[in-house]
């Protein structure tokens, strides 16, 4: 899934970035899964839909990074400004 996510927005990755993405999303989806499954006792099909949840979550972890990292000052401005404040 975290593949699909990435090849989705293939336009928004460098090939750098979408190899990370796809590593993280399976990582994570991977680890949310094996934990949740777990945790909850759930039969390990559901685990299946919870991993690809979580994959494509990965993959728009890494475009926020992306985008924090080019203007790490946006982030505060966001913040800032959640109340109407200019």
């Amino acid at each position: 899934m975290a593949v699909i996510a990435v090849g989705l927005d293939a336009q928004k990755h460098t090939l750098p970035s979408a190899l990370f993405a796809i590593f993280a999303g399976t990582v994570i989806g991977v680890v949310a899964a094996v934990t949740l499954v777990a945790l909850f006792g759930w039969s390990e099909s559901v685990g299946y839909g919870v991993a690809s949840i979580a994959s494509i979550s990965g993959n728009n972890l890494v475009k926020w990074l992306l985008r924090v990292s080019q203007d790490p000052t946006s982030l505060l401005r966001l913040w800032w400004n959640r109340g109407g404040k200019e």
